[in-house]
């Protein structure tokens, strides 16, 4: 695993990031629910490949190299799992807003659903880039 990973997930984080506030500036307009389910099937694409270069590449190997370096993972451990319950609500909003139909019926509640996702996953970002992806290479 090269080094390159926490650079190619920071990219993935703002691409991340990018795709979502679109996502909110249609939801501010009326009859925008099919660009609006584009904009959210894109962000899930994205999301899953994330994740899963996170979860099964960065965490993984993390994880390795602090046990290796004979390190407490304890902390990092809880931070993963914490990490993982917020990739559990992105996912459940995900399938709450799968069609054009769950957006229109329900757009106010999507509206207050989806700022609190790009609030959630502000502070994801945020941690993650700030506390783990600083670990990478140390041990």
């Amino acid at each position: 695993m090269g080094d390159n990973i926490v650079s190619q997930m920071i990219d993935q984080h703002r691409n991340l990031k990018k795709v979502i506030s679109n996502v909110v500036e249609l939801s501010k307009e009326d009859n925008k629910e099919g660009e609006i389910l584009q904009g959210l099937n894109e962000f899930k694409a994205l999301i899953v490949k994330h994740l899963k270069l996170e979860n099964e590449g960065f965490y993984d190997e993390l994880i390795k190299q602090m046990e290796k370096g004979g390190q407490d993972i304890t902390k990092t451990k809880t931070f993963i799992d914490e990490m993982k319950e917020i990739e559990k609500a992105v996912i459940a909003f995900l399938e709450d807003y799968s069609s054009e139909e769950k957006i229109k019926s329900n757009l106010e509640k999507f509206q207050k659903d989806i700022e609190s996702v790009v609030s959630v996953l502000t502070l994801r970002i945020e941690s993650e880039e700030a506390g783990v992806y600083s670990y990478w290479g140390l041990f």
